[in-house]
């Protein structure tokens, strides 16, 4: 299998009247057998994967901060003080409300 990319000068249709999948399949192999398709990269399975989970990461870090900015704005309609956000704090408040009956 061959993966390329559409953008390329080869696969442009300019002057084509009729345009069928039989006629793009025909123009293609031609373009094959001529050499004139150019690859794309694709990276190994393992950087795939971890591409994703980095994508994957962002994701998950952009709704922490969606849901940061929602408390800091529910404190800031009422008046209130908000904090910097930390992991020490987040504990220290865990066991607080914890050891409260």
């Amino acid at each position: 299998m061959l993966v390329c990319n559409p953008n390329q000068e080869a696969w442009k249709w300019k002057h084509i009247k009729r345009k069928t999948d039989r006629d793009d399949a025909l123009k293609l192999a031609k373009l094959a057998a001529l050499g004139q398709l150019v690859p794309v990269y694709i990276p190994c399975r393992r950087q795939r994967e971890y591409r994703r989970l980095v994508k994957y990461r962002q994701v998950v870090v952009g709704r922490i901060n969606r849901v940061q900015n929602n408390i800091r704005a529910i404190f800031a309609q009422r008046g209130m003080e908000m904090v910097a956000w930390s992991e020490g704090m987040a504990l220290e408040r865990l066991e607080v409300d914890a050891s409260a009956p």
